[in-house]
């Protein structure tokens, strides 16, 4: 299997679609496919289609509760319904029987996890008779068994009540994600970021909106042609906010670079004039494929999230201009904001 430029990709094709996030909002069709994962154990769970139409879909709408749809080549396999708050609570994680033990649930877990950002504690129930399989993985996410539940959900099975912190539920999703990557091709994620740029942010949301498709660079070199680059927005906001892809870097003259390319540059000809005071030449980077991150990550964040999951850490810190994703932490929340925080709807 090859991607769109031909290279070799034996991932696995998965698409993400996202229920209850700030600005997206259910396809109809999708909340069917949804619906229907969720309700598939229907006569083991009474009224469990009365919990989704009067708990679930409100709460999707309010953004209350998030939700996550998992397609594998195009077909729904796998879906999870989370509540969100302080005391957060898994209602319900279900995957296909047929895709089971096939690490897509360690991906819906991954996914699911990622809607409690302002949770504490993650709680929720299993029923007895499935506690022994799903024990082992349940334990790798710091969950552990707290009880029986008092509410009875399926017939003739006991509840049982499991509880973890957030935190520790993060750390092992960071640490699943290179290997979640290596195996699944997430909403045409083919490749990971090399460059970080860092850009003032005026600059980057004219990146953004697709004013600004030429940056400027005093040095730089055309090893980069055809690298993903993470933009980073500079003081004030100190945030990683998107991804863009450098298709062609172009070194000449100012007045000629201005000429051919003045009205994509982004700025007036007196600041262009002015950064490039001094010099001979200037590298004009040809940007394409401009993603935006759903929820830009502050480089604080990026600290603190990789704090979590790894003992030896070096603080990351942006570079003036431009330098290479070296930092085997940073790499992962590279891929990880590139694809599973920017969910599409499949095709």
């Amino acid at each position: 299997m090859k991607n769109e430029e031909g290279k070799l990709d034996f991932r696995r094709k998965v698409t993400v679609a996202r229920f209850g996030a700030s600005d997206i909002d259910p396809d109809l069709e999708q909340l069917k496919e949804f619906k229907n994962i969720i309700e598939e154990c229907d006569d083991n769970y009474p009224g469990i289609d009365l919990w989704f139409e009067k708990k679930v879909k409100p709460g999707l709408r309010e953004k209350e509760r998030g939700g996550v749809l998992i397609y594998h080549e195009g077909s729904a396999v796998g879906a999870s319904v989370v509540r969100k708050g302080e005391d957060g609570k898994l209602c319900s994680l279900r995957i296909k029987p047929k895709y089971q033990k096939k690490g897509i649930g360690k991906l819906l877990m991954a996914l699911s996890v990622l809607e409690f950002k302002k949770s504490e504690i993650i709680h929720f129930s299993v029923p007895a008779s499935i506690w022994g399989s799903e024990k082992a993985f349940l334990e790798r996410y710091g969950f552990t068994f707290a009880g029986k539940f008092k509410i009875q959900y399926r017939r003739g099975d006991d509840e049982l009540f499991c509880t973890g912190s957030y935190g520790n539920a993060l750390q092992r999703v960071l640490l699943d994600i290179p290997l979640l990557f290596a195996e699944f091709s997430i909403n045409k994620n083919t490749e990971a970021a090399e460059l970080i740029l860092s850009i003032k942010p005026n600059f980057v949301t004219k990146i953004i909106t697709g004013e600004k498709k030429i940056e400027l660079r005093r040095r730089f070199s055309n090893k980069w042609e055809g690298a993903i680059a993470i933009l980073y927005a500079t003081h004030p906001y100190h945030e990683f906010v998107g991804e863009v892809k450098i298709e062609k870097v172009i070194t000449g003259k100012p007045i000629d670079i201005w000429y051919e390319f003045g009205t994509e540059l982004g700025c007036d000809r007196n600041t262009f004039f002015s950064y490039c005071d001094g010099l001979e030449a200037i590298n004009a980077l040809m940007l394409s494929d401009v993603k935006r991150f759903e929820m830009p990550l502050h480089i604080s964040s990026v600290n603190r999230i990789i704090r979590t999951a790894y003992k030896d850490f070096k603080e990351i810190t942006p570079p003036q201009s431009h330098s290479r994703v070296g930092n085997e932490l940073l790499h992962p929340l590279a891929i990880l904001h590139s694809s599973l925080f920017n969910f599409e709807r499949p095709p």
